[in-house]
């Protein structure tokens, strides 16, 4: 039987923008032989400076290929990040992360483990839609200083938008990124120092205890916690329902 496993590059900046700059897919065959495939989105990648993105290891981004393809070679990008098949602990990371066997690509989707070497990771294809038509760019976000951030997920996500106010495609992308990103950034990093003043008030004050536990419906989180494991329900579905992160999940699992 055919295994495929389709999986999003994406690459955290600063303001905690995620660039999701290529698609990635994994297949192995019944006689034994597998593949990568690189599928990058240029357009998101060139809204990178060099200081944030030095490209994706193993492939030479120069030649624009559209598919980048390695066949039963596993490709730096996945061996440098995750567990090889003689791996001393390798049972305890499958078990970790839900794996009867190891698929590269599919323990690097799970992990919360963050690489070292640059700001990278993985997320599943869940295939969203990339083209967005509405009345007005308003009609997006139910808050409206929410907007630059609502446009820059779009811009980011190399999705496109179509408003009468603004469209969002590969020609503009760069532009309105210019624009808009340092504005939120601004917005973001003054956001920051009330959060840490308010903090530090707290603190003179004794009265800071520190960052709440995010409640979790228990009930819930076994049900959706047995559809993973019988995977009839994918990760970051069960993350989206339960509003908590992948280091969350697993730590609450290990309660029930």
């Amino acid at each position: 039987m055919e295994v495929v496993t389709k999986g999003i590059i994406c690459l955290k900046g600063r303001s905690n923008l995620v660039y999701r700059i290529a698609r990635i897919e994994y297949e192995e065959y019944e006689n034994g032989d597998y593949s990568y495939k690189f599928y990058p989105n240029y357009s998101v990648i060139e809204l990178l400076d060099s200081d944030l993105f030095q490209g994706i290891p193993g492939l030479d981004l120069s030649r624009r290929l559209v598919c980048y393809e390695r066949k039963n070679i596993t490709p730096v990008f996945i061996s440098e990040r995750t567990p090889g098949n003689n791996r001393v602990d390798l049972e305890y990371w499958l078990k970790k992360y839900n794996m009867d066997s190891l698929n590269r690509l599919e323990w690097l989707i799970r992990t919360d483990t963050q690489y070292s070497g640059d700001k990278m990771f993985v997320t599943r294809d869940e295939s969203e839609e990339a083209e967005i038509k509405v009345n007005s760019m308003f009609d997006i976000t139910k808050r409206e200083d929410n907007i630059h951030k609502d446009l820059l997920k779009i811009i980011c996500e190399g999705k496109y938008l179509e408003s009468k106010e603004v469209n969002i495609n590969d020609e503009s992308r760069n532009l309105l990124h210019n624009v808009l990103e340092p504005i939120y950034y601004n917005y973001f990093m003054q956001k920051q120092k009330k959060i840490a003043s308010g903090i530090e008030k707290a603190k003179k004050e004794n009265k800071y205890k520190g960052r709440k536990q995010k409640k979790v419906d228990v009930i819930l989180l076994k049900k959706l916690y047995e559809d993973f494991k019988n995977k009839t329900i994918s990760l970051e579905a069960c993350l989206k329902l339960l509003n908590i992160s992948k280091a969350t999940f697993y730590r609450k699992i290990k309660k029930i």
